[in-house]
């Protein structure tokens, strides 16, 4: 336990990843923590449901196989994807995965999934995908995908009222070329987020949510879409308009010009 956090290192001390947040005194969380084991390795849960992995022979974990940090997105993937039943995700196996489809949808235990960048093989991110993952934190997308399907990641908490889903960090691939309706919506605690130069085209309320700051890094502004498949008004894709919006230094009149980039700040941003 360091500042408050639990860290664990994968490589013998070489680098630290950090964890969730300790609950009690440095050393030890009490009760707060879940104790489960296998043939193989010992689980502790902490109490903000992070799992950490001990291996009980000491030896390094197996190179082919997946580390997940979340034993719960774990365990969906197991149940869906080993194919050779040996309790363990290979990165073949991941890779060989065509869709996620309505897998995950609905699931308020899972927090976090940067191991999706291992599933190679998927090309787009379905309509609500992660719709009412509303403990969902951090997701890595990976490269291959080009769609994000609408209400992909939209908090359910949110009909009508409720609280907003604790995204807090998503990694877009650079050959993303578009966000459907919704995407984003009501993923609040998502302060900054960097829309990649393939995308052209975002759907309406594709980026409504109360973020600090959004990065389009295209020399030409995306196509906003008017064509909301719920009927009324045409939403915004920046919602709040107190957002910063970093654009290419050549690029602020055009992105000024975007109807429904409803922002009152438009920011010209050196990408490297």
């Amino acid at each position: 336990i360091r500042e408050g956090y639990w860290w664990i290192s994968y490589d013998n001390g070489t680098n630290w990843t950090q964890l969730g947040k300790a609950t009690g005194e440095d050393g030890k969380d009490a009760d707060s923590i879940k104790i489960t084991q296998d043939e193989n390795n010992v689980y502790f849960e902490l109490a903000d449901g992070t799992v950490i992995t001990i291996s009980k022979t000491g030896q390094s974990a197996d190179p082919n196989v997946i580390q997940f940090e979340d034993l719960y997105v774990k365990n969906i993937c197991l149940n869906n994807w080993d194919n050779n039943n040996d309790g363990e995700l290979s990165y073949d196996e991941a890779a060989n995965v065509p869709t996620i489809g309505l897998i995950f949808s609905g699931n308020k235990n899972i927090q976090n999934f940067n191991e999706l960048q291992y599933f190679t093989g998927i090309t787009t991110i379905d309509d609500k995908a992660f719709y009412g993952c509303d403990n969902l934190r951090t997701i890595i997308i990976p490269q291959n995908v080009k769609t994000i399907g609408y209400r992909a990641f939209y908090c359910l908490n949110n009909e009508p009222y409720g609280f907003p889903s604790s995204l807090a960090f998503i990694s877009l691939p650079e050959g993303l070329t578009s966000i459907g309706q919704g995407a984003f919506q009501y993923c609040d605690f998502l302060k900054s987020i960097t829309i990649p130069a393939s995308v052209t085209l975002i759907g309406p309320y594709g980026l409504s949510f109360k973020a600090e700051n959004i990065y389009f890094k295209s020399t030409n502004p995306p196509t906003i879409s008017d064509e909301n498949s719920e009927g009324g008004q045409v939403g915004t894709i920046v919602g709040v308009t107190s957002t910063k919006v970093y654009v290419p230094r050549n690029s602020i009149e055009q992105y000024k010009a975007i109807t429904h980039l409803n922002t009152r700040e438009i920011i010209g941003y050196d990408f490297e």
